[in-house]
């Protein structure tokens, strides 16, 4: 039995390390008419949070209807997943920076 059709749902794959106001406001844009979004919080490297946290956090934007924690060694794949993993190591990376600017 299946519960949903693969139309009806939309994958979106992150690190959300952390989760900041601009990752609320790029899942809300993942959102589509009559579709559950289903967050996939990638495990990362080297994270701040662990990833059952950042999952926890992630489950509380109001548009994600699902999350699945993901650790390195699980993998996933599913047909047109968001992978905006790249975009959040970028994010993180500048934080850090930010913060040991901000430290000298």
């Amino acid at each position: 039995m299946r519960l949903f059709s693969e139309s009806t749902l939309r994958f979106v794959r992150g690190t959300f390390d952390p989760l900041l106001a601009a990752h609320a406001e790029e899942l809300q844009a993942a959102v589509e008419p009559d579709a559950k979004l289903v967050v996939i919080v990638d495990e990362g490297v080297d994270p701040i949070l662990p990833v059952r946290a950042r999952a926890e956090l992630v489950a509380g934007v109001r548009a994600v209807d699902y999350v699945i924690p993901l650790t390195a060694a699980e993998g996933f794949e599913a047909t047109g997943t968001v992978d905006l993993v790249p975009a959040h190591n970028a994010r993180l990376a500048e934080l850090i920076e930010h913060v040991r600017r901000r430290a000298e």
